[in-house]
C-alpha cells in the first residue's frame, strides 16, 4: 500500500508504522496518512492537513492500519512510502559483512527472521 503525508515525518526503510486518520481505503492501495504514529522511533505525528477543509474529511482507522515503511521517498514537503504488512529480514549486506565476526549459531537462527523473532531467539544463546 501507497502512504503519501504532507509534512517533514521522520521515518526510515524498516520503521513500525500505524496510520491513525487518514483519507482513503485501505483496500485501494492508496491512502492520504493526516495522523500516524512511527512506532520505532516513539514519534506521533498530525499532517497540517488534518485541519484543512476538504471535499473528504480524514477519518479514523478502524482497526488502525499497521505495518512497516519500504522504499521511502522524502520530498521539500512530504514523505512517500510503501507499508508492507510484515517485519523485514533482518538479513541485510552490512549483517553479511559482519558474519564473521558473529557467533555462527546467533547468525544462523536470525539471518531471516523479522526484527521481533530476533530479540526472541538471541537470548537463550547470549544467554548460554
Amino acid at each position: 500500500m501507497k502512504v503519501t503525508l504532507s509534512g517533514n515525518f521522520q521515518i526510515s526503510i524498516s520503521d513500525e508504522v500505524q496510520i491513525l486518520r487518514g483519507k482513503g481505503n485501505p483496500g485501494s492501495g492508496q491512502i492520504l496518512a493526516t495522523t500516524l504514529s512511527n512506532v520505532t522511533r516513539g514519534i506521533t505525528f498530525r499532517s497540517v492537513i488534518e485541519d484543512i477543509l476538504d471535499v473528504e474529511m480524514p477519518h479514523d482507522f478502524v482497526p488502525q492500519i499497521h505495518g512497516y515503511a519500504r522504499n521511502v521517498e522524502i520530498y521539500e514537503r512530504s514523505v512517500s512510502f510503501e507499508l508492507e504488512e510484515n517485519a523485514p529480514p533482518m538479513i541485510s549486506p552490512i549483517l553479511r559483512e559482519c558474519k564473521r565476526f558473529l557467533d555462527a549459531q546467533l547468525y544462523e537462527r536470525c539471518k531471516d527472521k523479522d526484527y521481533h523473532d530476533v530479540v526472541t531467539n538471541a537470548f537463550p544463546i547470549l544467554e548460554d
